[in-house]
């Protein structure tokens, strides 16, 4: 496996891809509650699933030895590193999606999930999400938790928070309140 970005020239993968998130993306979903393009009962949720890879079948089971015995694993699921888990997770979660909610992808920003009782924003195993709070708590948060290891952030009432990539979006009254992490600022 290649690391430093001075060899990358070196092996040309395409299998790695997976879609992500955009500040400006990120930037829409504020902007959909506060114009009242979506329904003024919609909230805003925020999770982060907890190891996601680890959910996602390998496409191949791989054996592995342990150097200086015999010992042989089978490795049957993605691990954290693995060069494709990435996308190997969006094309899971997804397909878990798509099928358990009836969601799906919006072919000019992958990273987009809709359904008919939310609009999701996909950053790897963080999502940022508003929807309407009485189907989220539910019938999506159940579903969800059965599933995977999750936790959830709700913010339905001004002054309820929800974090998504070193993000605070609290609910006031004039809108939401965006502000950075103050672990980010120096």
């Amino acid at each position: 496996r290649l690391v430093a970005r001075e060899y990358q020239f070196l092996e040309e993968r395409n299998d790695v891809y997976s879609p992500s998130s955009s500040s400006s993306i990120v930037r829409l979903f504020p902007a959909l509650l506060a114009s009242g393009e979506v329904s003024s009962s919609w909230c805003w949720a925020g999770f982060d699933i907890g190891d996601a890879f680890l959910m996602v079948p390998q496409p191949k089971l791989r054996k592995v030895r342990i150097i200086d015995s015999s010992e042989t694993f089978i490795i049957a699921k993605c691990l954290p590193g693995q060069r494709d888990g990435t996308k190997r997770w969006f094309n899971f979660f997804t397909s878990y999606l798509a099928v358990e909610h009836g969601m799906e992808t919006c072919k000019e920003c992958p990273a987009l999930v809709r359904g008919d009782h939310c609009l999701l924003l996909l950053h790897v195993d963080d999502v940022l999400m508003i929807g309407d709070p009485s189907w989220i708590n539910k019938e999506f948060l159940p579903k969800l938790k059965e599933n995977f290891r999750v936790s959830f952030q709700i913010a339905s009432k001004l002054g309820q928070k929800v974090e998504f990539l070193k993000r605070k979006y609290t609910l006031v009254e004039d809108g939401i309140l965006v502000r950075p992490s103050s672990e980010n600022v120096n």
